[in-house]
């Protein structure tokens, strides 16, 4: 059954497994860039190696800072922001034909 005749909710085994695959490369990225300890900020995930937030990051960047700006107001690498960004993507992109109810 394809996900277009599924009920809404419902995804179809090639979808989880296109899904499982993204999350999985996205979890690898993410390791490379995001740490969390109950000792750094209580466990809240931070740019590895700082006690910078990643929902930080993400509310500095909503509300128009560059990423350059980013790393040179709070003493960051752009090339740990941008692997970030890189990470998160991961996780959001997938191919046109895993979602559900997509046209054909």
């Amino acid at each position: 059954m394809s996900d277009q005749n599924q009920p809404s909710g419902v995804v179809s085994d090639d979808t989880a497994a296109a899904l499982a695959d993204r999350l999985s490369q996205a979890i690898l990225a993410l390791r490379d860039c995001v740490e969390f300890r109950d000792s750094r900020c209580g466990g809240v995930p931070v740019l590895k190696g700082t006690r910078f937030p990643v929902a930080h990051v993400l509310a500095q960047w909503a509300d128009g800072d560059s990423l350059a700006e980013l790393a040179e107001n709070f003493e960051l690498e752009e090339r740990q922001l941008c692997e970030l960004l890189h990470a998160l993507t991961a996780i959001l992109n997938r191919p046109a034909d895993a979602h559900e109810g997509s046209a054909a």
